[in-house]
């Protein structure tokens, strides 16, 4: 019997996440349905688009602070769209340098 290798939360769906700011100390929480890879694709698309309604793309070009795109880690995951967002809602005022538009 083989055993398999556990998937990393990067590749999970589901996740609640964080992405540092690698020149302040901004950190921007969200969450996903997808993979925390495919959303942080997302976000880069988003600042390179300098989309207006993604908050990470906003900090970014706004302030010309650069997000830490190597240091962005998925928390914790869950399946379920309403405890997510549960999730990322308790994980916020924990943190009080975020450029979450939510919060803003």
């Amino acid at each position: 019997m083989e055993v398999k290798t556990p998937q990393p939360l990067s590749h999970k769906p589901g996740t609640a996440h964080e992405i540092p700011g690698k020149d302040c100390e901004h950190v921007y929480l969200g969450e996903t349905g997808r993979s925390r890879e495919n959303r942080i694709s997302e976000h880069k698309s988003a600042v390179k688009r300098r989309d207006k309604n993604n908050g990470t793309a906003v900090h970014e070009w706004s302030s010309q602070h650069m997000v830490n795109w190597e240091a962005a880690k998925a928390k914790e995951v869950e399946r379920h769209p309403w405890r997510r967002k549960t999730l990322e809602a308790t994980y916020i005022p924990r943190c009080p340098q975020t450029p979450n538009p939510d919060v803003l």
